[in-house]
């Protein structure tokens, strides 16, 4: 499967792609370990405040229900 090329709407053409599984192998080994080495998760645009001091809690809190 694939992503067919297309005009671009802006000034960055960018043209047909095919994703190869096989180049992300070891993505999960890394994002794991990235993630250990990161620890404390900020959120912000204009101003940064802290969201979690570590990914996991990050993670729940951004996959929580509102309520």
């Amino acid at each position: 499967m694939g992503v067919p090329f297309r005009e671009p709407w802006d000034s960055v053409p960018w043209g047909a792609f095919r994703p190869e599984p096989l180049l992300t192998l070891w993505d999960d080994e890394i994002f794991d370990d990235l993630s250990e080495q990161v620890g404390t998760v900020y959120v912000g645009m204009d101003s940064v405040a802290l969201l979690a001091p570590t990914p996991d809690e990050a993670m729940q809190w951004l996959t929580r229900r509102a309520r």
